[in-house]
């Protein structure tokens, strides 16, 4: 990697660290984050079910042991940003209708 490269990344990591100050998401460990946007980006639309292994095989998850996975899954729900889908006998997820809002909570 050349110094533009890294120089680029780093003003990218200093934006993204910026962003998760203003949207109050800075309290929450590494692993939830990730598991956030990996929700996020895998149901664009809020009604959107999915299961743990589809939020678990994304990219962001993919390396991170199942202990660890699930024990995060279990802590978004307590937070209120994950729920489990009532409609389902499986374990099956979805968004909160709070999401939105959760986002731009001050903590």
């Amino acid at each position: 990697m050349d110094q533009s490269s890294l120089n680029v990344l780093s003003r990218m990591r200093q934006l993204l660290a910026s962003l998760e100050r203003d949207l109050g998401l800075v309290s929450l460990p590494k692993v939830e984050l990730d598991l956030l946007y990996a929700t996020d980006l895998l149901a664009e639309n809020p009604d959107e079910i999915l299961t743990s292994a589809e939020i678990h095989n994304h990219p962001l998850m993919r390396d991170v042991p199942t202990a660890t996975f699930n024990r995060a899954l279990k802590s978004l729900m307590k937070k209120g940003f994950i729920q489990l889908n009532s409609d389902s006998r499986a374990k099956h997820y979805r968004k909160t209708e709070h999401w939105p809002r959760l986002l731009q909570r001050d903590d």
